[in-house]
């Protein structure tokens, strides 16, 4: 886990299904340490970002206080965007400047 102002990062390599319970685990343990704390987690904001090099991943949906959390394309991190492909043309069109309209692929 990695903490940074009011960002919490929770990651664990998945390589069977025990890791899967670990994570889910562990998700549970910052929403009741946040519950301790008396702190509102931003569920809108709380999103899985699946890493792998896999062509056909098993997708676990986890949970935050009961509710499905997102799998967003991208999560961004201290400014840096970072995609499940690990891919930078998300992080450079949004350090340029790039627009849709102007996607930096179709350079």
């Amino acid at each position: 886990m990695a903490m940074f102002a009011d960002d919490t990062k929770c990651h664990h390599p998945i390589k069977n299904s025990q890791d899967k319970v670990t994570l889910q685990s562990d998700l549970d343990n910052i929403t009741n340490w946040c519950h301790d704390w008396e702190m509102e987690l931003n569920q809108s904001k709380c999103g899985v970002l699946h890493l792998t090099r896999s062509r056909e991943p098993t997708i676990t949906q986890y949970t935050v206080l009961g509710t499905p959390v997102i799998r967003p394309n991208s999560q961004k991190g201290l400014g840096i965007s970072i995609t499940g492909d690990l891919k930078w043309n998300k992080q450079v069109q949004e350090s340029a400047g790039f627009s849709d309209a102007n996607n930096v692929d179709d350079w």
